[in-house]
């Protein structure tokens, strides 16, 4: 939990960042908003989760272990929502304030044995609630973290058509802006019975005898 944090510390104290983004965001609007409203005191996370206590499984687990306790000065309680950390946004002159009262958090969270998967992001959420005025990124940064495999297939192809027709960044950045975004989703809810019903299948009609090179 703390390594991610520590991290993020030892970066914007040395390259002064203020945007922090997950490998697979892509920013699609101007970035103009996000530097005006920055320095106002706006903090930016990638989307509101929900407060865990409803999110079932380890965010409920995580928040039985530390609900009413206090760590750095703050009680955790019902106004502190779990948001997904894809996207970090911290106003400068709040940065310190934010990663320290963050990796705290994640300590004394840690040391009362919350669920340690979900603790680093949620001691996060509540610093930059506490600190920042905290809204979305995703009028800006879209996060496909829910649906990889054809974002993926998409990014290959075009570094293949970039490769193979070599083409400089300005022709790059008219291959990408002629997709149309908003017809390929961000996100797609998979069903755990599929994925387990595909494996059953393929441990029940598998491949056959291979041949390599030479036989």
């Amino acid at each position: 939990g703390m390594c991610f944090l520590t991290i993020l510390k030892n970066c914007t104290c040395e390259f002064n960042l203020q945007l922090y983004l997950d490998c697979d965001t892509f920013l699609f609007a101007k970035i103009d908003s996000i530097k005006k409203l920055l320095p106002s005191g706006v903090g930016f996370m990638d989307g509101d989760e929900g407060h865990p206590s409803k999110i079932k499984y380890k965010p409920q687990r995580m928040y039985k272990q530390v609900a009413g306790k206090k760590y750095a000065d703050i009680v955790v309680s019902d106004k502190h929502n779990m948001w997904c950390a894809g996207v970090i946004g911290m106003p400068r002159t709040k940065k310190d304030v934010i990663i320290k009262t963050a990796l705290a958090l994640c300590d004394g969270m840690l040391d009362d044995n919350a669920e340690p998967i979900v603790v680093e992001q949620y001691s996060l959420s509540i610093a930059m609630f506490e600190n920042t005025k905290l809204v979305s990124s995703k009028p800006w940064i879209a996060h496909y973290w829910a649906n990889k495999s054809e974002w993926i297939g998409i990014a290959s192809q075009m570094l293949l058509k970039s490769f193979f027709t070599n083409l400089d960044a300005a022709g790059e950045s008219e291959l990408f802006a002629s997709l149309d975004l908003t017809q390929i989703p961000i996100y797609v809810k998979k069903h755990s019975t599929n994925k387990k019903l595909k494996g059953l299948v393929d441990k029940l009609f598998a491949d056959g005898k291979q041949k390599y090179i030479g036989q």
